[in-house]
């Protein structure tokens, strides 16, 4: 079970890329701004994730800092997904990511 919430983690954290990429590629005004927004919106939560959450990150904050930027990451996705009309698959990510959230203090894979 532990094995199976580290892999939604990782599915999610995927998915966190391709909201933000999609709700960026959606709200941009012209076409060639559309590719620039959905980059440069998984480049920030790539670089989000990367310097403060990730296992190996320099910068890797404590709890409960880096819960908060968990939830940010999450709910923002969550938050992509609706504005760009896709409620069912928002309301399946964020149900998901809190259980998963919830699974890592259940199961102590939290980590240092």
């Amino acid at each position: 079970m532990r094995d199976l919430n580290l892999g939604l983690r990782f599915l999610l954290e995927l998915g966190a890329l391709g909201a933000v990429a999609a709700w960026g590629y959606f709200v941009a005004p012209r076409p060639l701004l559309s590719w620039i927004f959905a980059i440069l919106g998984a480049a920030l939560v790539a670089l989000v994730w990367g310097a403060f959450v990730a296992p190996k990150a320099g910068a890797r904050l404590d709890d409960p800092w880096r819960l908060l930027v968990e939830i940010a990451v999450f709910g923002g996705a969550t938050l992509a997904l609706v504005g760009i009309g896709r409620v069912r698959y928002a309301l399946v990510y964020g149900v998901a990511s809190a259980l998963s959230l919830v699974l890592m203090f259940v199961f102590r894979q939290r980590g240092a």
